[in-house]
């Protein structure tokens, strides 16, 4: 099989994994979908970004309705969120950011902070209930970002996670060092020409929001 083809094979199995099954980590999503093609030579392997255009393409053919549903509702907490700690500077990635969510998806925020206990204060102020994830320094296999703190609590029944990175760390994109050119997300104000964009093709509606 040429391998091009068997990268896009790779791909839409793992596409189908993460959506279907619920497999949150793309680089395991990667490795159960090769394994199901036997042995694989690894220049045969999609890259993140391939996977991601894969997840897309499966989201438009097969979800329907129900996936436009839960995009708004995924993108409307993490609104919520972000406005809740708009001083950190937060940043929209992952599923409700791609519009791939799927049963498992939490909203992901990226966090810029002096010191992890800013958010902490911030959060306890709020009498929002936290726990503490483990101070990591590779999110995602294909990252290099600097080491962060990470947070995490429910909104609605959702998981919130935040990622706490130094304000150092903070590229003039809003996205952290070392984040690479895969890197996707948006801040509070792409965040809501997204949800008007929603909106629209909802209602088809080309009158902007009052918010």
């Amino acid at each position: 099989m040429a391998k091009p083809r068997l990268r896009q094979q790779i791909a839409q199995e793992a596409a189908r994994l993460m959506t279907e099954g619920g497999i949150r980590d793309i680089g395991l999503a990667r490795r159960k979908a090769a394994s199901r093609f036997g042995r694989v030579d690894r220049s045969a392997l999609p890259s993140d970004e391939e996977i991601g255009l894969a997840r897309q393409a499966w989201h438009q053919i097969y979800a329907g309705p129900a996936h436009a549903l839960s995009t708004q509702r995924l993108r409307r907490l993490a609104l919520e969120a972000m406005r809740l700690l708009q001083e950190f500077q937060p940043v929209l990635i992952g599923d409700a950011w791609e519009g791939t969510p799927h049963g498992n998806s939490a909203i992901v925020l990226q966090l810029f902070a002096e010191f992890p206990e800013q958010v902490i204060f911030k959060l306890q102020s709020s009498r929002i209930p936290y726990a503490e994830m483990a101070r990591q320094t590779r999110p995602n296999r294909s990252d290099t970002q600097p080491e962060h703190a990470g947070f995490g609590f429910l909104v609605d029944g959702v998981a919130v996670e935040l990622h706490v990175y130094p304000s150092a760390a903070r590229l003039p994109t809003g996205r952290p060092k070392g984040s690479g050119t895969r890197w996707r997300g948006g801040n509070l104000t792409e965040l809501l020409e997204l949800i008007e964009e929603d909106r629209i093709g909802a209602t088809g509606d080309a009158q902007p929001e009052r918010r």
